[in-house]
């Protein structure tokens, strides 16, 4: 025997649609028919969409009103700007002496008389974006790099390379030099992006030759083998930079970088590895410690072995200042030099690169500045 399917029940919804469809259907027939009588029944609602009193719900009125707005003559739209080709226009434009162009602007002027009115706007628009190209690159063209600038820029750059906080020597530097740069009011304004381009380009070149200078010709060399002291060599390192003073926690620091350079194998030191590889051991060490109380013990580690080898020019009582002491500037280069993540995406490629400084040569010390 065949069981018979149920269908699901009609939800209000459908039921609301289907009443309302068969209202509609049962007065177009009594309209095309012209028997309707004032008191003719209409279709009756579902009860189901009545209200409490049996009477039809607020929602659910019973007569349809008559639009009247349905039937008044709808204003046409205003029809577009017709189209006109201005090719004889542009000829006689371009046939005029005074008034002539080169063969290239002559064929974009008929092209834009040919054009449609929304294409020429386009057109028009994309002239102006060149013009303004053309005008920055001439900007540029003539824009020289003030020397006050140059010497921020390299100021800047070796406070953030002599920074006891630093992550990493491997990384860009632009991005914080640039940050410097603006907070303390040393960047002109109103620069064109090309200008700014140069500006970054000379970041990056003039980090190269100091990272190469720390480690060659700023002494790091000379106090290997002339066994100075830790607090002579930061001494000398920052006699160039006023606004920067010695701490412990840069004596900690220069402790860890000279330890590298003479333990480090023959292949880490030469070339471009070197920065890398104090970055990989400053790394290495941060991420073995197990709490701040642990890194500052491995830190100390490194300064007393450093004083115990080399102690030519040690003073009596060295004179370290705290970092309430230090300049807004140098407080300002910690905090920005903490920030540098170690990002292999922002690496850069230079980063211990000869900038004009070879690591095979002899030089002799020089300023690190220059």
């Amino acid at each position: 025997m065949a069981v018979g399917v149920t269908s699901p029940p009609e939800s209000p919804n459908t039921r609301l649609r289907r009443q309302a469809a068969a209202r509609r259907a049962a007065q177009s027939a009594s309209s095309a028919g012209g028997s309707s009588t004032p008191g003719s029944p209409a279709v009756p609602i579902d009860p189901v969409l009545r209200g409490p009193a049996g009477q039809p719900s607020a929602l659910q009125p019973t007569t349809v009103e008559n639009n009247t707005d349905n039937h008044r003559r709808r204003r046409r739209s205003p029809s577009p700007e017709p189209y006109r080709d201005l090719t004889p226009q542009a000829n006689q434009l371009l046939s005029n002496p005074n008034k002539r162009l080169k063969a290239g602007s002559a064929s974009d002027l008929l092209e834009f008389a040919r054009a449609r009115p929304d294409v020429r706007l386009m057109l028009l628009y994309h002239s102006l974006l060149q013009a303004e190209d053309k005008k920055q690159d001439t900007i540029v063209d003539t824009w020289t790099m003030p020397e006050d600038l140059k010497d921020n820029i390299a100021m800047l750059i070796f406070a953030v390379l002599a920074s006891p906080v630093i992550t990493t020597y491997r990384n860009s530097l632009i991005p914080t030099i640039m940050g410097l740069l603006r907070h303390h009011g040393r960047l002109p304004e109103g620069l064109a992006m090309a200008s700014m381009k140069k500006i970054r380009t000379y970041i990056s070149r003039t980090a190269t030759n100091q990272r190469s200078s720390i480690k060659k010709k700023a002494c790091l060399r000379s106090s290997i083998k002339g066994k100075w002291h830790i607090t002579k060599l930061a001494q000398l390192l920052l006699a160039k930079a006023p606004d920067l003073q010695v701490t412990s926690a840069l004596l900690t620091r220069l402790a860890f970088i000279r330890f590298q350079l003479v333990n480090a194998p023959t292949d880490k030191v030469k070339g471009d590895k070197f920065w890398p590889h104090v970055s990989d051991k400053l790394q290495e060490m941060t991420s073995a410690a197990t709490d701040e109380a642990d890194l500052s013990s491995v830190l100390k580690s490194y300064l007393d072995n450093d004083e115990e080898l080399y102690t030519k020019g040690a003073p009596k009582k060295p004179t370290l200042a705290s970092f309430d002491e230090l300049s807004d500037l140098q407080q300002r280069v910690d905090m920005s030099a903490a920030l540098i993540e170690v990002n292999t995406v922002q690496e850069d490629s230079d980063a211990d690169g000869d900038g004009g400084n070879g690591e095979d040569g002899d030089d002799e010390d020089e300023d690190i500045f220059s």
